[in-house]
């Protein structure tokens, strides 16, 4: 590979890595693992307290949501910088396998949106259940190419313990409102204190929505050097 060809791979790279991921246009949920992203360089509306920060502390009660179960906030296991200091949790070692934190937020009718989050899946060798963010089956109410909006981990999902940033399209359809909610089900096992944990809840207007930005590879990093090295170097002996 010539000079030229060189820089402009490095190039390519820098632009593959710092492109933004636009919203799709079906409801096939899209999963990025937080080792992937930069967590936090995303632009989504949060839900009100769509963070789990409030109230400070951890409780059994966060604030906006309704819960069922042994959902909590607590401190995240796996996090990132931009989780901050709560996350929702669902525990296993009361028994259940279905805990949830729900609430309805006002929307626009017929708008495109995307639902987000961050989620982990902490069940591990067939014990444990499946991970859930949805729109409470609003599958009679939302057009039938976006029914159902589920994002889903189920249990045994490679790398789930460490989590995603997960991300699905919709249309509002004629509602004025949805139900969100966070949960797991369809346990299985012995079931583990922590079944799984979310963060960062969002629906954001398809419009404004920005996906977070990628980690470049370390190939593509190798490439960047390379090429700046080169720039540099012409850049000093056209300047002697």
């Amino acid at each position: 590979m010539n000079r030229n060809h060189l820089i402009m791979a490095a190039l390519g790279s820098v632009l593959v890595a710092t492109m933004l991921f636009p919203a799709v246009a079906n409801a096939v949920p899209v999963f990025l693992p937080l080792s992937s992203i930069n967590p936090g360089t995303e632009h989504v509306t949060l839900l009100p307290n769509g963070d789990f920060e409030s109230p400070a502390g951890g409780s059994a009660f966060a604030t906006d949501w309704t819960r069922s179960n042994d959902m909590v906030t607590s401190t995240p296991v796996n996090g990132v910088a931009s989780d901050g200091a709560e996350v929702a949790a669902a525990h296993g070692d009361g028994g259940h396998d279905v805990n949830t934190y729900q609430q309805t937020i006002s929307v626009n009718p017929n708008t495109d949106y995307v639902l987000s989050g961050y989620i982990w899946d902490f069940g591990s060798g067939g014990s444990g259940a499946n991970a859930s963010i949805d729109l409470n089956d609003n599958a009679a109410t939302i057009p039938a190419d976006n029914a159902g909006v589920q994002i889903e981990v189920v249990l045994g999902t490679a790398g789930s313990s460490n989590g995603f940033f997960a991300y699905s399209p919709f249309n509002s359809g004629p509602n004025t409102s949805l139900t969100v909610r966070v949960f797991t089900d369809g346990g299985v096992g012995t079931l583990p204190t922590l079944l799984a944990q979310w963060d960062n809840v969002a629906i954001t207007p398809a419009s404004t929505f920005v996906a977070p930005i990628a980690v470049p590879e370390p190939t593509a990093l190798a490439l960047i050097g390379i090429s700046g090295m080169s720039l540099l170097a012409r850049s000093r002996r056209a300047l002697a």
